[in-house]
């Protein structure tokens, strides 16, 4: 699992409860795709925003007890989004997205102090974007019809896509869309199988029953 507290990364959890919304402000969560109508095949990332004064999430609904920019960086990329549309559920053209399928099978990347600052301010670029259109809603801002009436937020989550492609280690600059994000799904795949690997030559070394998926990653804010 990828986050902060991921005990708690689910639908509908109890109001009041350690990280809900109600007592945490710094939490982030995953707007509801469907009910939106915000999660066809055409749109390029899943709308996220941080949660303040109170929100409780529906049964449609994620949120991530945390404040991290780092963190909504990096599930805000390209790269995450690639992941979600390759291993999600669907339901008719809808990608439905899953807390145990997609986001606790993410592998993030590993990363150092000066990495994570620059998502964090790259993250905060596409914040600001966000800010410059107060009457514009999340299915309004990412609406890929409406893109070219926000090409500050274009421009940001290009800027952020590259630098997050590049804590893994790729390079794919100059490429379609569709190649980059075959490259990145790939690239997740065998990172993946590479963990899992690992850690199932580590129980059978230990003594223990092998493991069918890997530990969540380690977080920088963690």
């Amino acid at each position: 699992r990828w986050a902060h507290n991921p005990e708690v990364v689910g639908s509908n959890p109890a109001p009041a409860t350690k990280g809900n919304p109600s007592t945490s402000v710094g939490g982030f969560h995953f707007f509801a795709f469907r009910r939106l109508r915000l999660s066809f095949q055409r749109h390029k990332y899943v709308p996220l925003d941080f949660v303040r004064n109170g929100m409780i999430p529906g049964n449609k609904l994620y949120f991530i007890p945390s404040d991290s920019k780092f963190v909504f960086g990096v599930l805000t990329s390209q790269a995450h989004n690639a992941w979600m549309r390759m291993v999600s559920g669907r339901l008719k053209a809808d990608y439905n997205y899953g807390n145990t399928i997609v986001y606790n099978n993410f592998v993030g990347p590993t990363v150092n102090e000066k990495q994570k600052v620059e998502i964090e301010r790259l993250a905060q670029a596409v914040l600001d974007a966000c800010a410059q259109y107060p009457g514009s809603s999340l299915a309004d801002l990412y609406d890929p019809d409406n893109a070219f009436l926000y090409p500050e937020l274009v421009a940001a989550h290009e800027a952020l896509d590259r630098a997050v492609e590049r804590l893994y280690g790729l390079d794919l600059v100059g490429l379609e869309d569709q190649e980059r994000e075959e490259r990145i799904v790939a690239h997740l795949f065998t990172l993946y199988q590479e963990k899992v690997a690992t850690e199932e030559a580590q129980a059978i070394k230990a003594g223990k029953k092998s493991v069918r998926k890997p530990t969540r990653w380690k977080t920088p804010v963690e």
